[in-house]
């Protein structure tokens, strides 16, 4: 007795013939390979507007970062043109405050940021390092 597999075999109970049975079971096949294949699809697609949205995000904190040290650049830079400080470096002799050598008796130079300060100031008047007197 020749064993016949069970969907065609369930096939053949209810009336079907075995070719027709045959092309139910691959017609199933093709059914569900196509459902596997969409789902797939929809898979891949949904990891793609994902990865798009993590990419956007990441330009959005890196850009406002990049405007929130701009503005706290440009507020430290305002804040120290207006209190008279600016980030030009001292050149020996000359400085933007104090003019010329003959005023080089009245000053000194901060060890900490290279700041012209005045022999009587106790502090460094751009960056607040202590100075001691020489």
């Amino acid at each position: 007795m020749r064993r016949r597999r069970p969907v065609l075999g369930t096939a053949l109970l209810i009336g079907a013939s075995r070719s027709a049975a045959r092309h139910e079971v691959e017609e199933q096949a093709r059914r569900d390979a196509e459902i596997q294949r969409e789902a797939e699809i929809r898979r891949l697609e949904e990891e793609k507007r994902e990865a798009h949205a993590q990419l956007a995000i990441k330009e959005a904190v890196s850009q406002e970062v990049g405007r929130q040290e701009r503005q706290s650049q440009l507020a430290y830079d305002q804040a120290m043109t207006k209190g008279g400080i600016t980030n030009q470096t001292p050149q020996p002799g000359v400085h933007p405050s104090y003019g010329d050598d003959s005023h080089e008796a009245n000053i000194r130079y901060c060890v900490g940021c290279g700041n012209a300060c005045k022999r009587e100031d106790n502090f460094c008047g751009r960056c607040g390092r202590k100075q001691f007197s020489t």
